[in-house]
């Protein structure tokens, strides 16, 4: 199951721009624009499970693609120019995967995560980790985030996250699961079968 609350397009590369609906496949290059009080759940298969795309956000899917198959190693990027997302990484990631978080302030690296990244410069974990790498005053810096800590780049270091926030996190990220069928992590269910489905596939209640 996936789902699609209020409005929202796919904009391809070539420039088309596209509603989406129930069952629609996106692919790398596409990018998904919420329009307000809407969302989105993707889900990415192999390359990171589900995704959340907020009101008002902007997400265009980089990359996703899938080094080795065998090994479930995969290369996903996702560039943030606008907006809020949730990510539930069910199943961790290989060592050599990557899963990138973009925006114009830092990259944020995933594993097995649950995260939001609620405004360009900051992420939240509420399960797993992050690395973030950003630059700072001409200073290239990178700082751990752990489960249950935010960080805003200007702080001097992670924080613990009010408890209420995660709690809201983890039951976003709990529903997000469910929609897609992400897995048997978070919000249970059971994802695809097929490890070589690097399609994104746009969601439906």
């Amino acid at each position: 199951m996936k789902k699609v609350v209020g409005s929202a397009t796919a904009i391809k590369a070539s420039g088309e721009s596209i509603k989406l609906i129930e069952g629609m496949v996106l692919v790398t290059g596409d990018t998904v624009k919420t329009e307000p009080a809407s969302f989105v759940d993707l889900w990415l298969g192999v390359n990171g499970d589900s995704l959340r795309v907020e009101a008002n956000a902007t997400v265009k899917l980089e990359a996703l693609e899938i080094v080795n198959v065998k090994d479930r190693v995969v290369d996903t990027a996702l560039m943030v120019t606008k907006g809020e997302i949730i990510g539930n990484v069910v199943n961790k990631l290989a060592s050599n995967s990557k899963y990138q978080i973009k925006t114009a302030a830092g990259i944020a690296g995933v594993r097995g995560t649950i995260y939001s990244v609620p405004e360009e410069g900051m992420i939240i974990v509420a399960e797993g980790e992050v690395m973030f790498s950003f630059v700072q005053e001409g200073v290239s810096k990178a700082v751990r985030v752990g489960s249950g800590q935010l960080f805003k780049i200007g702080d001097a270091a992670p924080s613990t996250a009010p408890p209420v926030l995660i709690a809201f996190i983890l039951q976003q990220a709990t529903q997000l699961a469910k929609n897609t069928g992400a897995g048997a992590g978070k919000g249970g269910g059971k994802g695809s079968s097929n490890p070589t489905d690097t399609s994104v596939s746009s969601p439906s209640k």
